[in-house]
Parts: structure tokens; C-alpha cells; sequence
């Protein structure tokens, strides 16, 4: 498969599956924008030259999907969070987005693919995991996760031993396995499978090496570098004023009772790691700080 020649522009199409709560969107966007406000400052501290574009597509009453050449000039395609359905509904628009999850992987190898909350519940599933609701409840706010090994490699600050990390949530479904050939990367006190990771398949690679990405920044070292698929059940785009508005909607329509309410808006209020995350998910799109080239030239990781 050919694409243009490299640009200088990270290019993301994100399937849109909700919007949030009236009083955010009118201050910061869409779910899109918020992406769009997290990633780009991180892009920015070290390549002034690149810009990142945040292609929106509504998947939900639209239908709106990236053509076959819009594809061809992409980077990744992320799945948005969602309140709209649960990930194990039986709707033909879920039953579409888990489909167009496979056709990617099967015909677009060289795009990355990356979920959030409901994305990461919708990448589970299109690839044989299931969804159900979590009999342990809601977990809502900053959430400590305990990263696995393969989590502390690719979730963890390069060179600095990490085995916590807190990211902000609000969800009540749950991921209940690890899909066949994928990494759990970290794990909640409620929460088993919080995130998770595909590597490329050895036939993906071409003379050892992943897929370019069509932007003009050296590929990061291994194991950033071979990352297909990245999943994260939390919302490292999100923080309480986005998170709180929610929750005033959901006790206002008795999804969670006043009590945790309370709990959820003092627990959104607390730290968390939005912004380690957020430079995670570039390092997989192919944008990784210099510490982290010279780290992986050190240990031999370099590509």
C-alpha cells in the first residue's frame, strides 16, 4: 500500500461515539477537541515542527467513517468514550465500529489503532473479548492502576522505574478477559483489565522493521515502535470539569445514588497522571521525546 511522502502533521481519525455533557461542550469541545487540547502540547515541547490534526467522525448518527485515502494519510484511528450504548449491545452501528476495527487490522496494518473507555471495550470485543456490567460498581475519578510488566515498559516514564499510575474514569462496564495475542498492561482495584497492547505480528514487519507512520519524526525505540493496538479503560483527556458535569447528569437521572456522587467529584478533584499517559499514546504515534531516543540507544533498542 502507497501513501503521500512524509508531512508535518501527526493525522488521527477519531471515530466520535458520544459528546459530552452540554456545559463542557459549549467550554471545550467536543470529545475531539479535548483530545486534540491534551496531545498537541505534549507534541510541541520537543518538535515545533509538527502539528497534530484531529479528524472527527460521527459513527454513531452518522455513520461517518475515513474513506479508503483518507486512510491512506492516516496515523491512527482512536474510538472515543461513550454513553450512548454499552460496548455488548447488539446495534448495527457497534456491530459496524467492531467490524471496521478488523478491516483496519487486516488492510491498513500500518495504522494505529487506539481506544479509550468505550474504544478500549470496543477493541476488546472486536477482537474476541467480552464486556459486561462490573458487579463491583462504578469507579468514577483519579484511579490507581498497577502496571504489569509489559504495562511499566510501555505505559511507565522511559528510564524511570514506575509500577503506579493514577488516570481519571467513569465507567460501570468492565473488559472480563485479554483478547488472544494481546499484553494486560495495567489493572484497578476494580477493574482487572484496564489497558491493554497488541505488538506487530512478525509478517507485519518488514526486514524487522514496524510500519512508518506518514509524518517525518525517527521512529521511537522498541518496544514503542512495534505497538499496534493501544487500549486504555480510563480518560487521560479528561479532568473534573469535564468528569463533574457528568456526574451531576447521572444522579440527576438515578444511575449512581447521592453518596457516590459526593465521592466522585471529591475523587475527580484529586492528581493523576493525565499527562504520562498522553505522552504514551505519542510515543505509539511515533513521537518520542529525546531521553527517550538515547535511552533506547543505550539499551540496544534503538530502530
Amino acid at each position: 500500500m502507497s501513501h503521500s511522502p512524509l508531512h508535518k502533521k501527526v493525522k488521527i481519525a477519531f471515530l466520535i461515539c458520544d459528546q459530552p455533557h452540554e456545559k463542557t461542550l459549549k467550554k471545550h469541545g467536543g470529545f475531539d477537541d479535548l483530545l486534540h487540547n491534551t496531545l498537541e502540547p505534549l507534541i510541541k515541547e520537543e518538535h515545533e515542527h509538527l502539528d497534530l490534526e484531529v479528524k472527527g467522525y460521527d459513527v454513531v448518527y452518522k455513520r461517518e467513517y475515513p474513506s479508503r485515502e483518507e486512510l491512506e494519510n492516516t496515523d491512527a484511528v482512536m474510538i472515543s468514550g461513550s454513553f450512548v450504548e454499552d460496548a455488548s449491545a447488539d446495534l448495527p452501528w457497534i456491530a459496524r465500529l467492531s467490524g471496521f476495527m478488523i478491516y483496519l487490522y487486516d488492510e491498513f496494518p500500518r495504522i494505529r489503532l487506539i481506544g479509550i473507555c468505550f474504544g478500549h471495550q470496543i477493541l476488546a470485543r472486536a477482537f474476541g473479548a467480552k464486556c459486561e456490567p462490573n458487579e463491583l460498581g462504578w469507579e468514577i475519578g483519579s484511579t490507581e492502576l498497577t502496571l504489569t510488566e509489559e504495562g511499566k515498559k510501555i505505559l511507565g516514564t522511559p528510564g524511570q522505574p514506575e509500577d503506579k499510575l493514577r488516570i481519571q474514569q467513569v465507567h460501570s462496564d468492565h473488559v472480563t478477559s485479554v483478547p488472544d495475542g494481546f499484553h494486560l498492561l495495567a489493572s484497578s482495584e476494580k477493574c482487572k483489565i484496564q489497558s491493554l497492547c497488541k505488538y506487530y505480528r512478525d509478517e507485519d514487519l518488514k526486514e524487522g522493521l514496524p510500519p512508518a507512520f506518514t509524518h517525518d519524526t525517527p521512529l521511537p525505540p522498541k518496544p514503542y515502535s512495534l505497538v499496534h493496538i493501544l487500549t486504555t479503560q480510563g480518560h487521560p483527556e479528561w479532568g473534573h470539569e469535564v468528569i463533574n458535569p457528568l456526574v451531576d447528569e447521572f444522579l440527576e437521572d438515578g444511575k449512581i445514588d447521592k453518596k457516590l456522587a459526593e465521592a466522585a467529584k471529591v475523587n475527580a478533584q484529586r492528581p493523576d497522571d493525565s499527562e504520562k499517559f498522553g505522552r504514551a499514546v505519542m510515543r505509539v504515534l511515533g513521537v518520542a521525546r529525546r531521553e527517550t531516543h538515547e535511552i533506547g540507544e543505550k539499551l540496544g533498542n534503538a530502530v
